[in-house]
């Protein structure tokens, strides 16, 4: 059940981006670094600590994963310039 004033996570603009295909490594990188900064929101706007700290984590491993997208696309245009 979604709690009440949620968006339809259908209907954002992160999954409409996604959805488009095929997905680059850039948009990919683009949605998870969008992911990150609204759960660093929804921490800031939250209500408890718990919440918080969960939030918190969740947006830690997000961009965690982006970074790991970013090194691999940095690492495949170092790549061609070296060719």
């Amino acid at each position: 059940m979604r709690r009440p004033g949620a968006t339809n996570p259908s209907k954002s603009g992160i999954t409409a981006a996604m959805n488009a295909k095929p997905v680059s490594d850039i948009q990919v990188y683009q949605a998870l670094t969008a992911i990150a900064d609204e759960l660093d929101q929804l921490a800031a706007e939250g209500a408890s600590l718990v919440g918080d700290a969960a939030l918190t984590t969740a947006a830690r491993s997000v961009r965690g994963m982006a970074g790991a997208v970013y090194q691999h696309i940095m690492g495949r245009q170092d790549e061609a310039l070296d060719s």
